[in-house]
């Protein structure tokens, strides 16, 4: 029989801070919507994902939008988490942060996925309206196991 160290369950709030950047643009009168491809957000090794608490996702977002609005939608994991529509009033830098149900996260990896419809954008202003989020901070409850 082999001994075994005791183990226990000590819990901490961990934070990651994901390399995406997503941009995205209007093209033109044919292509309004833009799904762009989902972003993994991976866990710290070592880290156990605690399922009875809420996260929270912060990100940066910057929409320049000149005539028109954009309808933005994220998702994590396949649930919907936020959606906002931004117009030419609403052009400016701003940090959003967003709660995530604690079953809405992964232990391993979280996908991001990132939706936008412009609409109403005028001919001269095809290619200037843009959406830009950055800086992703995926904060959570874990449980990390220490000797005792």
């Amino acid at each position: 029989m082999v001994p075994t160290t005791p183990m226990l369950n000590v819990p901490m709030f961990v934070s990651f801070e994901a390399d995406a950047a997503v941009l995205l643009r209007d093209t033109g009168p044919h292509q309004e919507t833009i799904d762009n491809d989902i972003h993994d957000l991976v866990n710290p090794p070592h880290q156990r994902l605690d399922p009875d608490h809420d996260g929270v996702l912060v990100f940066r977002l910057t929409p320049t939008i000149p005539t028109g609005t954009v309808h933005l939608t994220m998702q994590l994991n396949g649930s919907q988490f936020f959606d906002s529509s931004f117009g030419p009033s609403d052009s400016m830098t701003r940090t959003w942060h967003e709660i995530i149900h604690a079953h809405d996260l992964n232990p391993r990896t979280n996908k991001l996925f990132i939706k936008a419809d412009f609409s109403g954008i005028a001919p001269a202003d095809t290619g200037k309206a843009r959406v830009e989020l950055s800086d992703f901070v995926l904060s959570y409850h874990a449980n990390v196991q220490v000797p005792t």
